[in-house]
């Protein structure tokens, strides 16, 4: 008798599966609107189920060992990042400094002292705004989110010297002096 091991992966309800056989090889298919993913099927699993019903991935092993479990964690972890969001907090602090959002739109304008507002338009992120002073930036994608979350701050990159502009939550900015004269 072999000694099989089964894993079952539960993904969330936003995505889709499905079995390709070509040339002799299974491929797995996994998609929803942002992310796409494909696995040939290795010959390390004996079998590779899709149950429809409760979004489920059932994966069977021939030989079993440590590294597999591993696997099936990382597999774990990869889909459920598909539906949890990571956020950023971003603060801004300056005399005449306003923002303002359109949420349907997902837009943001920055008005910093000067005339003409800067706008800025997201396709894939969500905004929230629970202050006055402070907005939060979600989106399913860490990379992305850091990515957004720098060309915002580049928008209006702190001053030094008076400690003013955009800044995340936890960023430590050490006040500057200035040079001073003796006479």
């Amino acid at each position: 008798m072999i000694n099989q091991t089964k894993y079952n992966i539960t993904l969330p309800m936003t995505t889709e599966m499905t079995l390709v056989k070509f040339q002799n090889i299974t491929h797995f298919y996994v998609y929803n609107t942002f992310f796409f993913y494909k696995i040939a099927r290795p010959t390390i699993y004996n079998e590779l189920q899709i149950d429809s019903s409760s979004n489920s991935i059932m994966l069977k092993y021939l030989h079993p060992n440590n590294s597999q479990h591993k696997i099936e964690q990382i597999f774990k972890l990869f889909f459920s990042s598909w539906y949890t969001y990571f956020f950023n907090k971003i603060k801004f602090t300056g005399k005449g400094y306003r923002i303002t959002f359109r949420r349907k739109k997902r837009m943001i304008k920055f008005f910093f002292g000067r005339s003409h507002p800067t706008i800025v338009l997201f396709r894939s992120i969500k905004i929230k705004k629970p202050h006055k002073y402070k907005f939060v930036i979600l989106n399913n994608s860490l990379n992305r989110l850091s990515k957004i979350t720098l060309s915002i701050k580049s928008i209006k990159p702190i001053n030094l010297y008076t400690k003013r502009g955009l800044r995340t939550s936890r960023q430590i900015i050490f006040k500057r002096k200035s040079n001073k004269t003796t006479f």
